[in-house]
């Protein structure tokens, strides 16, 4: 993980994406916790997050579709709460209004990673760029779906690690602005890899993981048309790769087990273990 290129460029430019890291996982541990004050405490974990930067605001989606509600009083107040508290303070609070907001919601062509970043850069079509991005976002709604119809309550964590996965990879894909180092907040998916029922124990997926946690240089001078585009993409290919990827794996298992007529019993592969003879 600290060899990635998420990792360096955090240090590099000082940034605090390792800070916002860590509230994700105490978010996701206090969330499976199951107990109602651990559902207080991960709402003010994700809450602190919002008041940084919003990257992690999709996963407010999780306590939402698992009923745990008293998670979203927090993380939704929390920011709200700072920032009016803040305005005061602020030499001039009109700027987060007129400069800081729209750039948030803007589309820049320059350190963005997402559909519309790149989409902007290299001159594609208005027609492609919606495509492609109604595209991620059935297939992120597909991945979900059947991450909650299946998964939820058999494999809780199965459930809120890889459902987060899929919630982060199809916002940075969608939105207007991400940057490659926010693939951090993809470890705690990543790390399903060590559970049998994996969705990532492919080489696909791991072909679009060294896309966007590689250092590697793509800029190939004497072939600058697609060092270029190597270079530029890599990111935004890894990240819709693996969303692929993800979505592909869950669709297959489920109809494997339609026709197997085992839907009852989930979608997980027959030749997997189940839960109970795990834990025995």
């Amino acid at each position: 993980m600290f060899c990635t290129e998420s990792v360096t460029s955090t240090l590099v430019f000082t940034n605090i994406n390792g800070c916002i890291l860590l509230l994700e996982v105490l978010f996701l541990r206090w969330l499976l916790d199951g107990r109602v004050s651990r559902q207080w405490w991960a709402g003010l974990a994700i809450g602190l997050t919002l008041v940084l930067k919003p990257v992690l605001g999709p996963l407010l989606l999780l306590p939402l579709l698992n009923r745990q509600w008293r998670a979203l009083v927090p993380a939704i107040a929390l920011p709200i709460v700072i920032n009016l508290a803040a305005l005061p303070l602020v030499s001039d609070p009109k700027d987060f209004f007129t400069r800081t907001v729209p750039y948030i919601l803007g589309t820049r062509d320059y350190f963005n990673s997402s559909i519309e970043g790149n989409g902007v850069y290299f001159g594609l079509p208005t027609w492609l760029i919606v495509f492609l991005r109604i595209l991620f976002t059935l297939l992120a709604i597909g991945s979900v779906w059947l991450l909650y119809r299946y998964y939820r309550t058999r494999d809780p964590l199965f459930w809120f690690t890889t459902s987060s996965g899929v919630l982060l990879l199809w916002s940075w894909l969608v939105l207007s602005l991400s940057q490659g180092y926010y693939s951090m907040m993809l470890f705690p998916f990543l790390m399903t890899v060590v559970r049998p029922n994996s969705l990532i124990r492919n080489w696909p997926a791991w072909l679009g993981i060294y896309g966007f946690m590689t250092l590697d240089n793509w800029l190939l001078f004497n072939w600058m048309r697609y060092g270029r585009a190597l270079q530029y993409l890599k990111i935004t290919y890894g990240w819709s790769l693996l969303l692929i990827v993800v979505f592909t794996v869950l669709y297959f298992r489920y109809l494997d087990a339609k026709a197997e007529n085992r839907l009852d019993g989930g979608i997980d592969p027959a030749w997997l273990p189940t839960e109970q003879e795990r834990a025995r």
